[in-house]
């Protein structure tokens, strides 16, 4: 829908905005206990978070987002700390917003990631009052974006710096991306515009202006949209990051289906040589459409992204892809010493002339101690090496991950003439160790030993992983097995005896590798009961344990989590109906497992028997 013809249509489809009414005389129960308020109030620090205000006379400024979790509204006028989104995830269904649409709206003030936002709970607590004009501001200069987080602003004269990403953003010359939150836009580099309005959003750290409609994007004039012809060489060497290009004839030196949970593969120019070689992210429906095979000659459409400082070629759809033979020559870049800058290679396929093992084994990595600034990883081939091994030719791609290179060999035929050493190795990759899952915890075994775990209880069977318990100890008593595509064949309840490889994964210990898996038993184990909150979650991750008494006291918010009062949060991540099972300001009994999420513990619940209203 465009702009214009949304303005006219909220003078006579009001209705559509489910939503309270003004009756004369009639008492509004939902704003009795709130301030009056701007929202000018709320965004210069007036109103503290958590306060419920009443804003009268506010404009609705977009529909509801693509998520249809909110929307924005501003105060008449505009200006500088005028916008703010509205988020009805929590009220239900049936709130459908028209631009124009002039409100009195009641809320709590709340801060999601930085970003200032209005939490309604109900459609109760919206009134249309009348219609008005939403007023974009023009901004010619900004020294600080967070003055129009939420607001709707102008800006004019822009040109397109960079293609639209995976992501559906695009950099404009002001030095502010513009984003597709409400509509998925159409412009390539170079694209210019008399003016381009939008809303200002904060997310990932960044703010960015987001067009309502193609009617927000005025005077376009198309840009070079095609992919230009380039080699991998150019590509790595030059200034392409959120360019679409074209790679002709690169032959695939590795053909990963699934690398770190991810379809992916690797292509070189033909010949090789410094920055020659390219990581390619494959999207999923263009995974299923498409066979790659070490030595395919192919053509390839996409656009060239840095993620985490690793430059890669995102191919979005099938008909970016053509494979031209199968006969393609692999080339290795063969190195005798370190360069002097591993970037070079990033991507490339080298191999590593007597290279010597160093100490490691943590997350299957080693350090090569004659080729300084390069460690060797597992993620493509689960190898074993100890400490002082010497190996004659170790071939690998070069990679770029948590600001380190790395070398991933693909295969057996990667590691010729391997020669013990003596350097030991402490237990990586060597016979497995007898462990208990309280040592695993403790530090006795580190990731990347390898162990054997026995009398475990299964408490958990998931699609790719197994929670198992020690019914001997009540702390430190849980680890995940993480299984990834491998089958198996447990049922909770089974006692069992695993062996594999330790190793955390953002920061939940599990094991994985698993090399050995046998049902010895059964047994049982009852929850770890909590009247209060533990002084430490760490001890119980994984766990099995109920909360006894505990309080639900805010929530849900857009991940639909719920915060409570044993500084636990409920996780929807299991049970997707959590949000019909918990009500804020209740006391329930609630069974679930201790899970560390980015930096928050959170109770796992399997569904709502889990939950007992108290």
């Amino acid at each position: 829908m465009h702009k214009l013809s949304l303005l006219g249509l909220s003078f006579v489809m009001t209705a559509c905005l489910t939503a309270k009414t003004n009756t004369p005389d009639e008492e509004d129960t939902n704003t009795t206990d709130s301030s009056f308020a701007t929202i000018y109030d709320i965004q210069t620090g007036a109103i503290a978070e958590g306060e419920t205000v009443t804003i009268e006379n506010t404009v609705v400024t977009s529909m509801l987002t693509g998520d249809e979790e909110g929307f924005f509204i501003q105060d008449e006028g505009g200006g500088e700390w005028t916008g703010i989104y509205v988020f009805v995830g929590q009220a239900g269904g049936g709130i459908a917003p028209l631009i124009g649409d002039k409100l009195t709206i009641t809320g709590s003030v709340s801060e999601f990631y930085d970003s200032t936002q209005l939490v309604i709970s109900s459609a109760e607590n919206l009134v249309v009052t009348g219609d008005a004009t939403p007023v974009p501001t023009t901004v010619t200069s900004v020294d600080d974006w967070e003055a129009y987080e939420g607001c709707l602003i102008s800006l004019e004269d822009q040109t397109v710096s960079s293609d639209v990403n995976s992501y559906g953003e695009a950099d404009l010359s002001f030095g502010i991306p513009m984003d597709n939150t409400f509509f998925n836009f159409e412009t390539c580099f170079d694209a210019s515009y008399s003016s381009i309005t939008g809303i200002v959003t904060y997310s990932f750290e960044e703010y960015k202006i987001n067009p309502r409609s193609q009617e927000d994007l005025m005077g376009g004039v198309e840009g070079e949209c095609a992919g230009s012809f380039s080699t991998v060489a150019e590509v790595q060497s030059g200034d392409f990051e959120n360019r679409t290009v074209t790679l002709e004839n690169v032959v695939v030196t590795e053909a990963e289906s699934d690398f770190d949970g991810y379809s992916v593969f690797w292509v070189q120019d033909q010949g090789a040589g410094e920055w020659s070689g390219l990581y390619v992210f494959v999207r999923e429906n263009t995974a299923a459409a498409i066979t790659v095979n070490r030595g395919d000659v192919v053509t390839l459409t996409g656009m060239i992204e840095e993620r985490y400082d690793q430059t890669q070629l995102v191919l979005n759809d099938p008909s970016d892809f053509t494979m031209n033979s199968a006969e393609g020559d692999i080339t290795s870049v063969s190195l005798s010493s370190a360069p002097s800058d591993w970037e070079n290679y990033e991507g490339v396929l080298i191999t590593l002339e007597n290279a010597v093992i160093g100490s490691g084994g943590q997350y299957g990595q080693y350090a090569i101690d004659n080729f300084e600034g390069m460690t060797l990883d597992d993620e493509l081939f689960d190898y074993t090496v100890a400490e002082g091994d010497s190996i004659e030719a170790l071939t690998g791609l070069v990679f770029f991950s948590y600001g380190e290179f790395t070398l991933l060999p693909r295969d057996e035929n990667d590691m010729t003439g391997q020669e013990a050493g003596d350097g030991g190795g402490d237990n990586t990759g060597g016979d497995p160790s007898v462990a208990t899952i309280p040592e695993l915890r403790d530090g006795t075994f580190t990731p990347g030993n390898v162990v054997t775990v026995s009398g475990a209880i299964v408490t958990n069977v998931g699609s790719s992983s197994v929670y198992i318990q020690d019914p001997t100890v009540s702390e430190n008593a849980a680890v995940i097995l993480y299984f990834g595509s491998d089958t198996f064949s447990v049922n909770e309840g089974d006692e069992v005896t695993v062996t594999g490889e330790l190793d955390q994964h953002f920061d939940i210990l599990q094991i994985s590798s698993i090399s050995d898996f046998s049902v010895t038993g059964s047994g049982s184990i009852a929850p770890t009961a909590f009247t209060s909150a533990a002084s430490d979650w760490e001890m119980y991750e994984s766990m099995l344990i109920e909360l006894q008494g505990v309080e639900v006291t805010a929530g849900p918010d857009q991940y639909g989590t719920f915060e409570t009062s044993f500084s636990m949060n409920l996780s929807d991540y299991w049970n997707t109906d959590l949000a019909t099972g918990v009500t804020v300001g209740s006391t329930y009994n609630i069974t679930g497992f201790v899970n560390h999420f980015y930096g928050n513990y959170e109770l796992l619940t399997s569904d709502n028997t889990d939950i007992v209203a108290q």
